[in-house]
């Protein structure tokens, strides 16, 4: 009876939580390491009457035909330099360009502010777009939003920066070439006089589920402002409080609604509603629902190959005849000396008779030799690849998975010490 009773809670239990659903409002935009590293270009060319050529134009050789575009011109004052680059924003519709014009006064880098003319309504007109925006010398960037005209809650921000002058000076002799080479009659004003590119797709917020904390983003892929395309956009999970969102656990947004799923802690979490503009997302934890990218403890897991400190080749069928503990480490983390601590216990007692394979994910891979030289660590060190992360669906380390013979998983998520516990109380020796 007692056990019929505690089976009914926690079939209770798990249908509670199966019901409640929770919104999340994203409310920041997110940077991951594509924005941070971007040295995309934003050519600026030389204004010198009131024509322009269509962004499509570029690359097209100076003889072949060209219909420059009339556009109308504000009052440009005691402005020194004057030129135009092209925006993307891709809102679609059959009479309007993924490119936006922008008409730039003092790009000269001077003391005089630059001045941004956005043809927002796309009519190379830029006397009907409202007040332009000022880009003032001491500012390290600007970001540019640029709405929809048929829908203005679709927009997309981009921020606009200069490359630094005594920086990167190969790369920017080399954008010089090429856009010389292939800008026609088009004057290019040059690299440094130009900007740098950088698009914000995602936006970002914290997430708690099931005591599990986390960073939840939604990707517009194809930055058009909207975040919930099917096959296109996708939902992305990070350890919580980051600054860069990573792009390694991504779940696309699938076509089908009864197949939205995105997976945590290997755990599935059926998403219900995603914001067209990326403001929320509202997903529940769907407890019937078997987490895709996981392994099922009593089955083999995948066999792998990787590297040592030295970059000698191992693999992990070489030791497929003895228990193995793979271990997923970083110095960084609060476990670090415990673990290690516990790990050395288990080399120097317990070994060969187990096999560990320490794995270390996030370190320079470069800091690895001499690590395990300095610190006299003897049992088999490694490197996680990114592939490797992903097969065995490492969210954040540390994190322990123990196979018994033949690479059958017993556990996963267990620590060094829980493994320690077992050797010394004989449960692993008796398989």
């Amino acid at each position: 009876m007692r056990q019929l009773l505690s089976l009914l809670l926690s079939c209770s239990s798990l249908l509670l939580l199966a019901q409640s659903s929770q919104t999340l409002e994203l409310t920041e935009f997110g940077k991951d390491k594509h924005f941070n590293t971007s040295r995309s270009i934003l050519p600026v060319f030389k204004l010198e009457n009131n024509q322009v050529e269509a962004f499509r134009d570029f690359g097209v050789p100076e003889d072949d035909p060209k219909n420059p575009i009339s556009v109308k011109l504000p009052e440009t004052g005691a402005c020194r330099d004057t030129g135009y680059f092209y925006l993307y924003s891709n809102f679609g519709g059959k009479n309007k360009s993924a490119y936006t014009p922008v008409m730039v006064l003092n790009y000269g880098r001077r003391t005089y502010p630059a001045v941004f003319f956005v043809d927002r309504n796309q009519n190379f007109d830029f006397t009907d777009d409202g007040t332009p925006d000022t880009f003032y010398f001491v500012l390290k960037y600007f970001d540019i939003r640029i709405q929809n005209p048929h829908d203005t809650l679709q927009s997309v921000v981009t921020r606009i920066s200069r490359f630094p002058f005594n920086e990167d000076l190969k790369f920017k002799k080399l954008a010089d070439e090429y856009y010389k080479m292939y800008s026609g009659r088009r004057k290019f004003v040059g690299t440094d006089f130009s900007f740098r590119e950088q698009r914000f797709q995602i936006r970002s917020s914290q997430a708690i589920a099931n005591n599990d904390t986390f960073t939840l983003s939604l990707l517009d892929a194809n930055f058009n402002g909207l975040y919930n395309e099917p096959e296109v956009d996708q939902i992305l999970l990070d350890l919580p409080g980051v600054e860069l969102v990573s792009r390694d656990k991504s779940f696309p947004i699938a076509k089908d609604t009864k197949e939205r799923y995105f997976e945590r802690s290997f755990k599935s979490y059926k998403v219900l509603a995603i914001d067209p503009y990326g403001r929320s997302i509202t997903f529940q934890f769907d407890p019937s629902k078997k987490a895709k990218r996981q392994l099922v403890e009593g089955e083999k897991v995948p066999k792998f190959t990787f590297r040592d400190p030295y970059n000698n080749k191992e693999k992990l069928r070489w030791y497929s005849y003895k228990p193995v503990y793979i271990y997923f480490w970083s110095k960084e983390t609060p476990e670090f000396e415990d673990d290690t601590a516990a790990l050395r216990i288990i080399q120097e007692k317990f070994c060969p008779m187990i096999k560990i394979i320490a794995l270390n994910y996030g370190d320079n891979p470069r800091m690895l030799e001499g690590y395990v030289e300095f610190n006299k660590v003897y049992w088999l060190n490694g490197v996680a690849t990114k592939n490797i992360m992903e097969t065995f669906n490492v969210e954040e380390v540390p994190y322990g998975f123990l196979l018994k013979k033949g690479r059958r998983l017993y556990k996963k998520g267990i620590s060094p010490q829980e493994v320690l516990q077992m050797l010394e109380e004989g449960i692993i020796q008796s398989w």
